[in-house]
C-alpha cells in the first residue's frame, strides 16, 4: 500500500466551491452554496429581483424534538 505525504495547511474555508463554516465547540459544521447562487443570479440578471415571498411564516415553523429511529 502506497503511503502519501500530508501537510497542515490551515483550517478549511473552501472545498470545490462551497464554503465550508465550522463551530468546533458545538460540533457543527455548514457547507454553504451562497457564492454559487450568487453567480447564478448575476448571470439570469436576477441579483436585483424582489424575492419570493414565503408561502408559510417563519413562526409557524417547530423544532423536532423526537430521535431518530433506526427506519
Amino acid at each position: 500500500m502506497a503511503k502519501y505525504e500530508m501537510k497542515f495547511i490551515g483550517n478549511l474555508r473552501w472545498f470545490l466551491g462551497i464554503r465550508v463554516l465550522r463551530d468546533r465547540k458545538q460540533k457543527k459544521l455548514w457547507l454553504c452554496q451562497d457564492s454559487y447562487i450568487e453567480k447564478i443570479t448575476k448571470s439570469f440578471n436576477l441579483h436585483y429581483s424582489k424575492p419570493a415571498q414565503t408561502p408559510m411564516s417563519p413562526a409557524d415553523y417547530s423544532t423536532y424534538t423526537e430521535k431518530a429511529t433506526p427506519q
